[in-house]
């Protein structure tokens, strides 16, 4: 809700209280995380993410701007297709 990027290198290192969200990745066996916000000007359109299942990873700045874009330019196609439906 805020707009930031989630990095998660390491799911097994997630503190106590992410004991519910840990329990979830782990149960998918997902081991590290990138999550990216999609925004519509200021408005939160949704959120967009990878995951590496294979092992802890550090995910690279160029990765993190490549989903950004990624989620930028879905925003705006479904904007389209919402002006183009009114």
């Amino acid at each position: 809700r805020q707009g930031r990027t989630v990095v998660v290198e390491d799911v097994a290192a997630l503190p106590t209280r992410a004991a519910n969200e840990r329990a979830l990745f782990e149960g998918q066996h997902v081991k590290s995380l990138l999550i990216v916000p999609m925004l519509a000007g200021t408005r939160l359109a949704g959120f967009i993410g990878l995951d590496d299942i294979h092992a802890p990873r550090q995910w690279q700045a160029a990765e993190q701007s490549l989903l950004r874009v990624v989620g930028e330019v879905l925003v705006h196609a479904l904007l389209r297709m919402r002006a183009e439906r009114s």
